[in-house]
């Protein structure tokens, strides 16, 4: 039984409530790989992930934020952690 909790929305996927679990993963390479990020991301989307985490640790990474804005995913998120300054202002 699954605890009770209230439905949100990531993009058009809902998340909780009644709403089926959805697959979801986070990349693996540097994010300013751009070329070997996207490689993954479209290889987690083959085998049915529905929502796709990026992490950007370093400020590095997060400038290569308009790589990943040009190319659209349904679901894309951006995992910021401690450095979601660089990100914002990137």
């Amino acid at each position: 039984m699954r605890r009770k909790s209230r439905q949100i929305h990531v993009g058009n996927v809902a998340i909780g409530g009644d709403a089926p679990i959805a697959v979801q993963s986070m990349t693996t390479t540097y994010t300013r790989d751009v070329e070997s990020t996207v490689a993954q991301i479209h290889r987690l989307e083959d085998v049915g992930c529905e929502i796709v985490r990026v992490a950007v640790p370093e400020k590095e990474d997060a400038r290569s934020k308009s790589e990943y804005t040009s190319r659209w995913w349904p679901i894309f998120t951006i995992n910021t952690r401690w450095l979601w300054k660089p990100y914002v202002k990137a």
